[in-house]
């Protein structure tokens, strides 16, 4: 018996020695190890390769999302509210789809909570704009303080806040990641 030094997996692993009868064997060795690093390696790195893909992607999607529209929908006097639709919208500057499985935001008008928007499943598709579109219902006290809160400050801030899930696949593997959001708009009030 004899011990031959695999170059082959020298770069991998170091130095691997292979305990070899005859040359058929020494053959037949480097074939399984091959075999059982390709069934277990290709699957592991097909994985962290879409991991960090998707975890970029999103981010760098997260990063061109801003308040696209914010409109008074409808006011009702009895009960006393409003009903704001808010939309934001998101790009993909990627080359990679991906679909926001996931979508959860508090919509803060100042400090006063306005409401939530939810979305789930939306495809953000490589190199297009997606729009996410919440309409929150605000009552008659909730306005007021948050009127009253920026006209003593002059101006009123829009903070959304909240999580993102993203997936991908890539070949058969599917990756979910998720991305916290932190976005704020100033309005100035103007009071004449």
């Amino acid at each position: 018996m004899k011990w031959v030094e695999c170059k082959l997996f020298r770069r991998v692993v170091g130095k691997v020695y292979i305990v070899v009868d005859g040359v058929s064997g020494d053959v037949k060795t480097v074939v399984s190890v091959l075999v059982v690093l390709l069934v277990v390696g290709f699957p592991v790195g097909l994985y962290g390769y879409g991991y960090v893909k998707t975890a970029e992607v999103l981010n760098r999607s997260l990063e061109t999302m801003e308040v696209s529209g914010f409109k008074v929908v409808d006011v009702s006097l009895f009960p006393p509210s409003a009903e704001v639709k808010i939309t934001l919208t998101i790009e993909n500057p990627t080359d990679t789809s991906i679909t926001l499985q996931s979508v959860y935001l508090e919509v803060f008008l100042g400090d006063v909570k306005l409401g939530e928007i939810t979305a789930t499943g939306k495809p953000l598709p490589s190199k297009r704009v997606a729009t996410l579109d919440g309409v929150v219902y605000i009552e008659a006290g909730t306005i007021l303080m948050a009127v009253r809160n920026s006209m003593e400050r002059g101006s009123v801030t829009l903070r959304i806040v909240g999580s993102v899930t993203a997936s991908a696949t890539y070949l058969f593997i599917n990756v979910n990641r998720e991305a916290s959001v932190n976005l704020e708009k100033t309005y100035r009030v103007r009071s004449d």
